[in-house]
């Protein structure tokens, strides 16, 4: 185990923006995040607690929060957003939601799933508005230079606004759990996670320069996803913009 853990170590940590394989990769897929029991099948189960984690920090940030319309007047940004799994449960729950995805075939499944969602094909760096709530989940591990992707949430979030991230932890008991098992069984595509892009939460509570919110998300076979204090793995973080 200690050798396995060392050879883990042994790789590098680069950033720069997504590459190639990547945004190919997420091309060959787009049509699949509707599937249930597709390459996107763990993201269907994380979603609602994801949403729940969201949903507990906005309704006291929120004064026009109702109790079916928690997040009514709210102007959403997701970026990173994929299919828009998130943005569609943000929507439902009455944001004004701007889906963001720099893979062009990302979008149009999007926009097929709800083309009342404002899903726009563009990066991050060339969003001008800002947004009461920037959420960039599961995006983290996918780019290669965290921390510039990072200052640029906050770039377009307004003063007093939140922040949501979701990543994973760089441990043995990730790379063992999402590489070697998740990616090792089948549960996901090979390919679909890179280790040294994991991110520890002492990592990103730097760069956001504190947390108003920290959860695990642990995932439990038969069972799905479920909020813990164990962050090892899968963790959501919640951030106050001053």
């Amino acid at each position: 185990m200690s050798r396995l853990w060392r050879t883990v170590n042994k790789f590098a940590r680069k950033f720069s923006s997504v590459d190639e394989s990547e945004m190919a990769r997420f091309s060959a897929q787009a049509s699949e995040w509707y599937n249930p029991n597709g390459p996107y099948a763990l993201l269907h189960k994380m979603n609602p607690i994801r949403t729940g984690f969201i949903r507990q920090h906005l309704e006291l940030f929120n004064p026009q929060s109702t109790p079916s319309k928690p997040f009514k007047g709210l102007n959403v940004l997701d970026i990173g957003c994929g299919g828009g799994f998130l943005s569609n449960s943000l929507f439902r729950l009455g944001a004004n939601v701007t889906g963001v995805d720099a893979n062009f075939d990302n979008i149009q499944t999007a926009k097929q799933y709800n083309p009342k969602i404002n899903f726009v094909h563009s990066k991050i760096e060339d969003i001008q508005t800002e947004y009461d709530v920037v959420v960039g989940l599961e995006i983290l591990e996918h780019v290669t230079d965290p921390a510039a992707f990072v200052n640029e949430c906050f770039r377009v979030t307004k003063p007093g606004g939140m922040l949501f991230f979701s990543t994973i932890n760089r441990n043995l008991k990730s790379y063992l759990g999402t590489i070697f098992i998740a990616e090792g069984l089948g549960w996901v595509p090979k390919g679909t996670h890179t280790y040294d892009k994991y991110i520890t939460p002492d990592e990103l509570k730097e760069m956001c320069g504190g947390f108003a919110g920290l959860k695990g998300m642990e995932y439990i076979p038969g069972c799905g996803f479920k909020l813990t204090n164990d962050t090892s793995m899968n963790y959501i973080a919640a951030v106050k913009k001053e």
